[in-house]
């Protein structure tokens, strides 16, 4: 069915295929983290797609507004997201939300089975490729680790791992 689905639902932007990152893009996200933490974070990424080359400028947080274990789960406030998505379109400066950053506290840095099913779920709502970055943090004093970036795949059965040029 996912399959039949992207069939009819063709991407409005390039599939990401490597990234450029901007300077205090990591810093951001890892600050987020460990402010966040032992909750996850989460926020967009804010760059430009072309040719298959996502240049990252910044990120953005956006607050957690998962009911219940926000430990383990998170959900962007969907306000914020509009009203971030509605700012981008305004400034007409060629940047837009290309992707979208969270945190694994006390997990490893790639995505996990939920993560594939919310990403698979935008795809086929927004029919745009994201980029996915994952910041691992651990406790007991909230230190990171590696942060990660993903792609979805093109069969939104899994996700492949980006590396910045």
């Amino acid at each position: 069915m996912i399959a039949q689905m992207l069939e009819e639902k063709k991407p409005h932007n390039d599939r990401p295929v490597s990234l450029r990152l901007d300077s205090g893009i990591a810093e951001s996200i890892a600050n987020e983290a460990l402010a966040r933490y032992p909750h996850e974070c989460c926020g967009a990424l804010i760059g430009s797609v072309n040719g298959g080359v996502a240049h990252l400028a910044r990120a953005v947080a956006i607050p957690n507004v998962v009911p219940g274990s926000a430990a383990d789960r998170f959900l962007l406030d969907p306000w914020e997201h509009a009203l971030l998505e509605q700012k981008m379109a305004r400034e007409k400066n060629g940047l837009s939300v290309v992707g979208f950053f969270h945190s694994h506290p006390d997990g490893q840095p790639r995505p996990s089975q939920i993560d594939l099913e919310n990403a698979a779920g935008l795809f086929l709502l927004a029919r745009k490729f994201y980029v996915y970055a994952i910041q691992q943090v651990s406790g007991p004093k909230a230190t990171c680790g590696e942060l990660t970036y993903w792609r979805l795949t093109e069969a939104m059965d899994g996700f492949e791992k980006l590396t910045a040029e």
